[in-house]
């Protein structure tokens, strides 16, 4: 007899401090409402039920947003540091849009919680975009610095000055457009990763971010459209040197 009123006080007591104490799951991962002291695991903000495999999911959520909380920030403070040095000050824009994609998300996309861990996928994926784009920007740069400070370094701007005038405008600019294909490509793998890892895995071959989405287009198309008419500009002019070689006399 005792055991059972033990046993219905204790029911008593958990209910009287509601179903999520003690449970990872303090705020609805849809809407972040405060779920603490509620009798029952429905939100009452939103309507959702939130099962255990929600409380898990939050829980993930959550756990990803606290451990990259300061290395977004380091990420692309070295995007912006490297974007100091000319040439490479040219991907400062497009970087900036591509930053503001993360505030122009579909508003049919979940708010609360899940809309925070979308924004800190894309801004942890973002400065794997531009490194290698930076990265070919800068090797002349580089190049010029060490052979003029270190003796030992001085051919390499003789080779670079080479490689530059065997390339062309129009070469230099296909190598630009190549490193920038295959940066989307390593760009677009290592945001489904980010994203299985947040939790934001809609079911087999979905993407956080699909090119439909208004900030994929916002962050790759300009510079893509920039590169492949300057590109072709730069291959046409040769032609018409060739095909006509006064054409541009009556400027």
């Amino acid at each position: 007899m005792d055991e059972a009123q033990g046993a219905t006080a204790s029911d008593e007591e958990r209910a009287g401090e509601g179903v999520f104490v003690g449970c990872l799951c303090v705020q609805c991962p849809y809407c972040d409402y405060e779920l603490a002291g509620l009798l029952e695991n429905r939100c009452p903000e939103c309507g959702t039920e939130i099962t255990e495999a929600d409380a898990r999911l939050d829980a993930r959520r959550r756990v990803f947003l606290e451990l990259t909380r300061f290395r977004v920030f380091g990420l692309n403070g070295v995007v912006v540091v490297l974007c100091m040095v000319p040439p490479a000050w040219l991907v400062l824009i497009p970087f900036g849009l591509g930053v503001l994609g993360a505030w122009v998300l579909p508003d049919g996309w979940p708010a609360g919680l899940e809309r925070c861990v979308r924004r800190r996928v894309w801004l942890l994926s973002l400065p794997w975009f531009w490194l290698p784009l930076l990265g070919l920007l800068l090797i002349p740069t580089v190049a010029e610095f060490l052979s003029w400070n270190i003796p030992e370094f001085g051919f390499l701007s003789n080779i670079m000055y080479d490689i530059l005038d065997f390339l062309g405008l129009a070469g230099f600019g296909a190598v630009l457009l190549i490193v920038y294909l295959v940066s989307i490509l390593l760009w677009r793998r290592w945001l489904v990763r980010l994203g299985h890892a947040a939790g934001l895995e809609r079911g087999p071959g979905k993407e956080p971010f699909p090119w439909r989405c208004a900030s994929t287009r916002l962050a790759a198309f300009p510079v893509l459209i920039v590169l492949v008419a300057g590109v072709m500009i730069a291959g046409i002019l040769p032609m018409l040197d060739w095909l006509m070689p006064n054409w541009g006399t009556g400027w």
